[in-house]
């Protein structure tokens, strides 16, 4: 349960929006804690799928919550996205991009701009301040047109040539102050609009532990098979995998209440259907009789065929793009 005020009202604020703007929408309530849980919206926005977590005060969110988030997005190809109001009990400004834990938290207010299509990101923060997004291409484009050389534009940024050809590049961004001077230069045409809904382009997160043998086989047969796997361990999905196509696993853990299988099926199955992937349970009794976990959306795999299934399935997937 939510214990703090404002986390409620901006939790169902969050929701609020992404049922106005989103395309498809699920709220996941496993594990039932909210102060426990890495991941509490599924949406889909314009065909991206975005894992979201509300939280009012980033500094209250632990590292390990987001470090699953964000490995759990890199694996499936989705888009972690934090919501928030405040970090250490200031307020975050709105259309900037709070950069945490290789993942971005913006306000509420940002968020509805961004799918309302009324306003755009072009600051983030970065270990040394705020920095802005700009286009090299426009930034070189404007340069020329002016006439200007890389030595006239250092010369009134207050850097030197180098640090401009590094912003034609993309390969280092302006921070507050000099990005000001280049839009007093050449307007806010070389401006370069944040895309926060794009999927991260690698996983850098520490690899979590597994918590038995059979979420360890799935992450070895299907790293083995030349894709990947992710544990996760504050969440309804056990292993978030991707093969030639997205897999959420549910793994049969024997201290589990029936109950508690149930909320993780009933999550796991509207998870996997925002998401678009396949989701599979994992059992080694019938604890859960087959219907059941087949009407919340997941396919019953007995444990001791896991390994040639996964191996069966990936075969069957190559065999049909040949």
């Amino acid at each position: 349960m939510m214990a703090r005020r404002g986390l409620k009202e901006l939790f169902y604020r969050t929701i609020g929006i992404l049922y106005k703007y989103a395309d498809e929408v699920t709220v996941l309530d496993y594990p039932p804690s909210h102060m426990r849980r890495s991941i509490d919206i599924i949406a889909k926005i314009k065909g991206r799928s975005i894992l979201v977590k509300v939280t009012d005060d980033l500094a209250s969110l632990p590292k390990s919550e987001v470090n699953e988030l964000q490995g759990a997005s890199s694996t499936i190809e989705t888009t972690p996205l934090i919501i928030a109001e405040s970090w250490g009990g200031d307020r975050l400004a709105d259309f900037v991009a709070y950069s945490i834990y290789n993942s971005y938290a913006i306000t509420p207010d940002t968020l509805e701009g961004l799918l309302s299509g009324k306003g755009q990101v072009y600051v983030k923060t970065a270990k040394d301040g705020y920095h802005v997004s700009i286009s090299g291409e426009k930034l070189k484009e404007a340069r020329l047109e002016k006439g200007m050389s890389l030595g006239h534009v250092a010369e009134y940024v207050g850097v030197s040539r180098k640090t401009i050809y590094e912003y034609e590049r993309e390969s280092l961004e302006p921070n507050i102050e000099r990005g000001r001077k280049l839009l007093e230069l050449f307007g806010s045409n070389i401006l370069s609009p944040i895309d926060l809904f794009k999927p991260p382009s690698s996983k850098q997160v520490k690899e979590q532990e597994a918590h038995n043998v059979y979420e360890e086989r799935i992450i070895r047969e299907v790293k083995a098979l030349g894709g990947d796997a992710f544990h996760l361990k504050r969440s309804s999905i056990d292993i978030a995998a991707k093969l030639d196509e997205r897999i959420m696993f549910v793994v049969e853990h024997e201290k589990t209440s029936s109950k508690k299988i149930y909320a993780k099926l009933e999550n796991t199955g509207k998870a996997s259907k925002v998401v678009e992937s396949r989701a599979i349970y994992v059992y080694q009794s019938t604890k859960i009789p087959r219907q059941d976990v087949e009407a919340a959306g997941l396919e019953p795999i007995r444990s001791s065929d896991l390994v040639e299934f996964i191996r069966k399935e990936l075969r069957k997937d190559k065999k049909g793009q040949s």
